[in-house]
């Protein structure tokens, strides 16, 4: 028997009648049931809320740590977008660079006709010279490059005041005005190589992509001194 049918049966033994009867203590037996089951319910709701309390913070957790891979790859992204726009503008340099290496180099073949042996040596030096430029290529090296289109250049033009004939040379002429052409698009590629750098350096400079940038290794990239 429970201590609440204990305690009500007690109730019905003392009781006269009058003022407790059979069907009150029905009630308070019930009642003292029922209050037993009280005590004890916060006993499972605490569980069944410490439960729901951990759940919803596993909720919390995996969703802070989407949201952090969704920024990550977000910002990897965007990084690598803005390294391959530095390097496609540094290939459009070469690109530039290498067409006007070759109207030089034309250009000395056609100022052999007239200065023979010293022109042969230096197109020959400069083809020993030459380097590639490509996308992980840097302005000082593309500065060492025209330094020594300039030097070609400045002595081709001293050999031309010595042979009028090269001076009056079509192809001369035209060669010269090739080289010319590459150089305007070459200021042209610096200027937009600049843009294209300044915005990746922000973006490497700049919270939260820094934290990726440090993470996945894209360095800042110079820019072109004038």
């Amino acid at each position: 028997m429970t201590p609440a049918a204990a305690f009500c049966d007690v109730l019905l033994l003392f009781s006269d009648g009058s003022r407790i009867s059979a069907a009150t203590a029905r009630c308070m037996r019930y009642t003292v049931t029922m209050g037993r089951q009280r005590v004890f319910a916060p006993s499972a709701n605490g569980r069944c809320r410490r439960e729901e309390e951990h759940m919803d913070l596993l909720i919390c957790c995996a969703v802070l740590l989407a949201a952090v891979a969704v920024v990550f790859l977000s910002a990897r992204h965007e990084l690598r977008t803005l390294d391959e726009n530095a390097g496609s503008a540094m290939k459009q340099i070469g690109t530039h660079l290498s067409t006007r290496f070759d109207a030089v180099l034309a250009l000395l073949e056609v100022a052999q006709g007239y200065a023979g042996d010293s022109m042969a040596a230096l197109a020959e030096q400069l083809r020993l010279r030459r380097r590639a430029v490509d996308a992980s290529s840097g302005p000082e090296d593309v500065r060492q490059q025209e330094q020594l289109l300039d030097d070609v250049l400045a002595a081709v033009s001293t050999t031309a005041d010595r042979y009028p004939g090269l001076r009056a040379d079509e192809a001369y002429s035209r060669l010269f005005g090739t080289s010319d052409c590459c150089e305007q698009m070459l200021r042209t590629s610096r200027l937009l190589y600049n843009d294209a750098v300044t915005r990746l350096n922000r973006a490497v400079r700049t919270f939260p992509t820094s934290l990726t940038a440090r993470l996945c290794g894209t360095a800042q990239r110079a820019h072109w001194e004038a």
